[in-house]
């Protein structure tokens, strides 16, 4: 896995969260589809005009690279990239703010600097923990919100109002 990992790096770190591997997803449906039409053009117009500029730039250097040009190798290919992908380790988590781009890209970096090279993140947005994450990774779950600390510190009778 490692070693596929490696080799697909230019496009995994295009795919950071689960709305990425979606999007993903739909965009290898085409390909692969646009590999058997009897027009030998249809995958060159698939991947100028159906998929994003930056996937089919690796997708090209993908096929480039291991210089593909029957439809089998290229399925094979494509196929490949795609069971890696989706076999990737998923980090969960649940927020209390829907997170913007800048801060998706430093919870990937950190994952996946400290996690397992190519994680997703799968986002969720619950505005009841206040403040914090509830995180799940590899069967285990954390819950470092903000809610489940005022929760302990109103159970234990530690806070007196007035």
């Amino acid at each position: 896995m490692e070693d596929k990992i490696k080799k697909y790096q230019d496009l995994i770190e295009l795919i950071r969260t689960t709305d990425d591997l979606v999007k993903f997803d739909e965009e290898m449906d085409l390909l692969l589809q646009s590999i058997y039409y009897v027009d030998k053009d249809m995958l060159k117009d698939a991947l100028e005009k159906t998929v994003r500029i930056r996937v089919a730039t690796v997708m090209r250097k993908l096929i480039q690279r291991d210089t593909l040009s029957k439809r089998e190798e290229i399925n094979a290919l494509f196929l490949s990239v795609y069971k890696t992908i989706c076999s990737l380790p998923m980090l969960q988590l649940t927020l209390a703010f829907e997170p913007s781009e800048a801060v998706i890209d430093n919870i990937s970096r950190w994952a996946r600097q400290n996690l397992a090279a190519g994680i997703l993140l799968d986002l969720s947005l619950d505005r009841s923990v206040l403040g914090g994450a509830m995180i799940m990774y590899n069967g285990r779950f954390y819950d470092l919100t903000l809610r489940k600390n005022l929760q302990g510190i109103f159970d234990k009778g530690d806070l007196r109002l007035g």
